[in-house]
């Protein structure tokens, strides 16, 4: 009797990611980030989810490349009228997503320089349970970033 085999793919996402909570709109809070932490976030567009075949929303998507640690910063939107990407509870209002991070990188220092801005009341690092359980929506947002040629 033969045996049957089951191939798994797994999906292991190259986003650090970070949820972010501030009452400030999209453009305002990139502009907030630019002037405290020396980014040069600009706005590429709009990032499409899809929550079902006939659900599906924009959010707005700002990058940064950081050259001197050859990584990307994106910032993108966690609010829309179908809803958030991520509802978690509480629910994120942005998501700082780093592609590529360097280890040279003082990420306890950044979100030092984070904190310091008082529109942002608080940033959380969201965990790998999460990110599997958003395995989807992280895997659709690393093809339209690679199919636009932005990573």
């Amino acid at each position: 009797m033969a045996k049957k085999i089951a191939l798994k793919l797994g999906y292991e996402s190259p986003f650090t990611v970070f949820s972010v909570f501030s009452t400030q709109k999209d453009y305002r809070l990139a502009w907030l980030l630019n002037q405290g932490l020396g980014f040069e976030l600009e706005r590429i567009g709009d990032f499409t989810h899809h929550f079902s075949e006939t659900k599906q929303a924009a959010f707005s998507l700002f990058q940064y490349h950081y050259q001197q640690y050859r990584m990307q910063v994106f910032l993108l939107s966690n609010k829309s009228s179908e809803g958030p990407i991520l509802s978690e509870t509480p629910v994120p209002d942005f998501l700082l997503l780093f592609w590529n991070m360097s280890d040279f990188f003082d990420l306890k220092q950044f979100q030092k320089d984070l904190r310091k801005i008082s529109q942002v009341q608080t940033i959380i690092e969201v965990s790998e349970k999460t990110q599997r359980k958003h395995e989807a929506f992280f895997y659709d947002l690393e093809y339209f970033l690679s199919k636009n040629k932005i990573i």
